[in-house]
């Protein structure tokens, strides 16, 4: 009887474990997606489970963020880098990040290479 919640409680220590490390990822990285996660070794379903309790939240598709991270105006321009790695932000959002005029664009332009 004492075997199986020994085993119950290690899996619960694990699962733990594997939580605080995702959300530790996540704080480090700013904006989070499932392939940092693989890439660190944690199973996407850590994210399911940090949003159900309120200590990640989805801003977008695959990108979650920590609940305690503060938005600021290039939030926009962070999520956009990170969804096209391979991008170059340019135009009206590049003259935007650089205060230079007064457009202000309510999409990222983003300019990629050929191939």
């Amino acid at each position: 009887m004492y075997t199986n919640v020994y085993i119950y409680t290690q899996l619960g220590a694990a699962m733990t474990t594997m939580q605080d490390k995702a959300l530790t990822l996540a704080r480090r990285k700013g904006i989070l997606r499932v392939k940092d996660l693989r890439a660190a070794g944690i199973y996407p379903e850590y994210l399911r489970r940090l949003c159900a309790k309120g200590m990640l939240v989805r801003v977008g598709r695959d990108l979650y963020v920590p609940a305690e991270a503060e938005l600021s105006a290039h939030t926009g321009l962070a999520q956009a880098a990170k969804r096209v790695p391979q991008g170059v932000v340019c135009l009206l959002s590049a003259l935007r990040f650089h205060e230079i005029g007064t457009a202000n664009p309510f999409e990222v332009w983003i300019a990629l290479g050929r191939g």
